[in-house]
């Protein structure tokens, strides 16, 4: 009987060390953290050199900079003219956002207090647009829109009131105007944009050329139309784009779109060896299986 005791006292002893021994879940939980946290590391390594075999180039809004074997150049390459001719058009954003909550509404204090504000720097400025060296026809619609501007402006504190229809009738006699800014602010940033890039091609051996990235900075709405998104389009042509040509939304500094670049150039790799689909991970990773669970969950 004794001795039955003593195993049985052993076997249970043996049964709790053990259990002791066994991992809880909150150290699986700590050598889990600590194997992810190895791996982003060395996925940020494989990122940051994955652009050191190519020279680099950020389009930012106001600046385009040339990144390659260590150092970068940011020359200011916007001409004046096109910072007048978004200015000038401006003057109609303005006024039509300062007229849109009182559309049908009487002028009130607070709206004819700054609707004479607007009036006395139109008139302020309208002698001055000859002196911003413009072409005598860049000018010459300037004019047009300030004076007319002007014209309706005076029109509103006479009658009262912010008519939708009279609102429409300006808008619509400056509209051409507004476009006739907006093609040549266009022309002055691709033709100065253009002469930039050409001054780099020339600079740059062949081979290093041949393995040139792109990452154009800026809002997601209008990257459509995007003058230096399409000029690097046009320029590399479409099998670049999502490889040699990325696009960073919402990205200000090109620092931020250096990183936004990498982890994509970095990405299409790692999805190839894995997939077989450089698209993968850009399309997101879970995209497929997000579309089938959600058949299941939802219907299709």
């Amino acid at each position: 009987m004794r001795r039955a005791l003593l195993a049985g006292l052993v076997f249970f002893g043996a049964v709790s060390a053990a259990a002791a021994q066994e991992p809880s879940l909150a150290q699986a939980e700590i050598r889990l953290a600590a194997i992810n946290a190895l791996a982003r590391a060395h996925y940020a390594k494989a990122r940051d050199a994955a652009l050191a075999d190519a020279p680099v180039i950020v389009v930012a809004p106001e600046s385009v900079t040339l990144v390659h074997k260590g150092t970068s150049e940011s020359p200011a390459y916007l001409p004046a003219r096109y910072h007048h001719m978004k200015a000038l058009g401006h003057v109609a954003l303005g006024l039509w956002a300062l007229l849109e909550p009182n559309l049908g509404r009487p002028v009130d204090a607070g709206l004819g207090a700054a609707l004479a504000t607007y009036r006395r720097e139109l008139d302020g400025l309208l002698p001055h647009v000859g002196a911003l060296g413009l072409r005598w026809d860049d000018a010459k619609r300037q004019r047009e829109i300030l004076t007319t501007t002007i014209e309706f402006i005076e029109a509103v504190a006479k009658a009262g009131r912010v008519g939708a229809e009279e609102r429409a009738a300006w808008a619509d006699a400056i509209g051409p105007a507004l476009l006739g800014n907006a093609y040549d602010a266009a022309e002055a940033q691709l033709v100065a944009l253009h002469a930039l890039i050409e001054r780099w091609r020339a600079a740059l051996p062949e081979e290093d050329w041949a393995r040139l990235r792109v990452v154009v900075l800026g809002p997601n709405r209008p990257r459509e139309a995007h003058p230096p998104l399409a000029y690097f389009q046009r320029r590399l042509g479409e099998a670049a784009i999502g490889a040699r040509l990325i696009t960073a939304d919402n990205v200000t500094t090109p620092e931020g779109g250096l990183e936004v670049l990498a982890a994509a150039v970095n990405d299409r790799r790692l999805a190839h060896d894995f997939f077989r689909d450089s698209e993968r991970l850009r399309r997101g990773l879970l995209s497929d299986a997000t579309a089938r669970h959600l058949d299941r969950l939802l219907g299709p």
